[in-house]
C-alpha cells in the first residue's frame, strides 16, 4: 500500500446530486517522484486521511475502502444527465425526442471509432 504525507489545504467542498461529496485539496510542491506517483494513482480508489494538526499517529485501515454504491445503472445515469442538459437548454419540446437524438449522436460517435 502506498502512503504519502504532504502538507495540504482543503480548498473546497461541495455536495453532488448523488449525495456524495466533492472535496478539493491544494498541495505544496512535492518531490518529482511523489508527484509522479500521485498522478499515476489518479482515478484510483483509496483512503483519505486529513489531520488539521500535526500528528504522529495515523490509523490507516488494513481493509480496502468500500466501493461506491451506485443505485442507478450506467444507462439510467446517462439518461439523467441528458435530462439535466435538456433542462439547461430550456426544456422545450418533448424530452423523449431530445433523448433519442442525443443517444443516436453518441451511438454514431462510437460507431465511427469501429473498424
Amino acid at each position: 500500500m502506498n502512503k504519502y504525507t504532504v502538507p495540504a489545504t482543503m480548498s473546497s467542498i461541495s455536495t453532488l446530486k448523488d449525495k456524495t461529496l466533492k472535496v478539493t485539496f491544494h498541495c505544496q510542491e512535492m518531490p518529482a517522484d511523489t508527484a509522479a506517483e500521485c498522478i499515476r494513482l489518479n482515478q484510483t480508489f483509496g483512503w483519505l486521511i486529513f489531520a488539521s494538526e500535526e500528528t504522529t499517529e495515523t490509523f490507516v485501515p488494513d481493509a480496502p475502502p468500500p466501493e461506491f454504491k451506485q443505485s442507478k445503472t450506467p444507462s439510467q445515469r446517462m439518461r439523467a444527465v441528458i435530462f439535466c442538459y435538456w433542462q439547461q437548454l430550456g426544456g422545450e419540446g418533448d424530452f423523449e425526442v431530445f433523448y433519442r437524438e442525443k443517444m443516436e449522436m453518441m451511438i454514431g460517435w462510437v460507431r465511427e471509432k469501429l473498424d
